[in-house]
């Protein structure tokens, strides 16, 4: 199995980053890929939420995952990526996110 990073999608703009994941079978098919995008005009989150974003001023990326463990753990998953991802920009950057 493909490790989370091995490949990397980045645009410019995009509607959302997940909306286009799940449009694309061929994004949804690779394990760990990571879909970036410097600007997002529609940004779509859990529980259906939206955002609006600034181009360039902010991470906004999906992830695609198959995980081995039951969906009603998927909430748990997306709130301990994110605390991954705050530790790994203030141990790379230096910066608290």
């Amino acid at each position: 199995m493909a490790s989370i990073g091995d490949q990397i999608v980045r645009l410019e703009e995009v509607v959302s980053t997940n909306t286009l994941v799940l449009e694309r079978p061929a994004y949804l098919e690779h394990h760990g890929l990571v879909l970036l995008a410097r600007h997002q005009t529609s940004g779509r989150g859990r529980m259906g939420r939206h955002w609006a974003s600034l181009p360039g001023r902010q991470l906004q990326f999906s992830v695609v995952l198959h995980p081995a463990f039951a969906a009603e753990d998927y909430p748990a998953v997306a709130l301990v990526a994110g605390l991954a991802v705050v530790e790994g920009i203030e141990a790379a950057l230096g910066l608290r996110p």
